[in-house]
């Protein structure tokens, strides 16, 4: 099955009024509402604010702007806007961005604490294109479940969870370790019902912006091909 989601989450944090307050502080004067939807079935705008508990979950096209590999030049100015706002709004807290595109074994997350990066880790291919910081306590539980093998000077790891399967490298047990991140964050699965299922809203940033940014209408999660 292949997944793919553009994810923010914000821990601790709360909405208060409402995704379209949070916005407001934002700076966005031009926002509109595009529909209120879970999240299973956010992307019909260009961001989707909800919350469960104490973190606030946002589903943005911009989110992978936040792994500079991924990107054929510097992120545009939306992302910068965004990232500015995001992190002067929430300067106490963690910050967590997902990317996962597995039709293409696209994987990232990036894990930012009062506004400083803590790590940093992706890739594409079956090649990892950045890997920053310490590995966090997800990483290291997931990595102490697999045996370390040496084959032909290349260190590879096999999961003692899956017996079958044969020892790839590192990068090749990305996704799996991206939904351990996601869990450590979110205390859910990545396709658990309880995420799936959290009420929010789509909203365009801009209230023209649909006019001219063409966006896949299909829900973020679904089964691609």
């Amino acid at each position: 099955m292949s997944w793919k989601t553009n994810a923010i989450v914000v821990r601790p944090a709360f909405l208060g009024a409402g995704p379209d307050e949070l916005l407001g502080h934002f700076g966005y004067e031009k926002r509109r509402r595009s529909k209120e939807v879970s999240f299973g079935e956010a992307g019909s705008g260009s961001i989707w604010i909800g919350a469960i508990s104490d973190r606030i979950i946002m589903y943005t096209y911009l989110a992978d702007q936040f792994f500079d590999g991924f990107l054929d030049g510097s992120p545009n100015q939306d992302f910068t806007f965004l990232k500015s706002a995001l992190f002067r709004r929430f300067s106490e807290t963690d910050i967590a961005a997902f990317f996962l595109d597995s039709r293409v074994d696209a994987w990232g997350f990036a894990v930012f604490h009062r506004g400083a990066l803590i790590r940093r880790f992706y890739g594409h291919d079956g090649a990892i294109l950045g890997d920053e910081g310490s590995q966090l306590p997800a990483e290291q539980a997931y990595l102490a479940n697999c045996d370390r093998i040496e084959v032909d000077g290349e260190i590879l790891y096999k999961s003692r969870s899956a017996p079958g399967e044969e020892p790839v490298s590192l990068a090749h047990h990305g996704e799996r370790i991206f939904c351990e991140v996601w869990r450590s964050f979110t205390g859910y699965e990545f396709d658990a019902p309880e995420i799936l299922q959290i009420p929010g809203s789509d909203f365009w940033l801009n209230d023209d912006e649909d006019k001219y940014r063409a966006r896949s209408r299909r829900p973020w999660w679904k089964l691609f091909g």
